[in-house]
């Protein structure tokens, strides 16, 4: 379910001059400190937006703090718990 009232900014997609359309909530994202992202950092939970028209898009109303961080005893435990359960994972650097 949508998060009422924490984000009323506008998406738009500059491709095709259109609003982005609020897809799926509550995404795990996975932050790497390094561009080849070889190193694991943060899990974040957010929204993905999407262009209705080209299909580009975004993660946007991430969580005011990550909820799990590299350096917590369990992290790689759930991030493979996570992965083997086959759920969607977006990396980011």
């Amino acid at each position: 379910m949508r998060r009422k009232g924490l984000n009323n900014m506008m998406r738009v997609c500059v491709n095709d001059n259109q609003k982005m359309v609020f897809t799926v909530s509550g995404v795990v994202a996975l932050e790497f400190k390094d561009r080849a992202r070889t190193q694991p950092y943060k899990l974040w939970h957010a929204d993905l937006y999407e262009c209705g028209k080209c299909g580009c898009q975004i993660l946007a109303d991430f969580g005011q703090v990550p909820y799990l961080e590299e350096f917590e005893p369990n992290f790689y435990e759930k991030l493979n718990e996570l992965k083997n359960k086959g759920k969607k994972i977006i990396e980011f650097y």
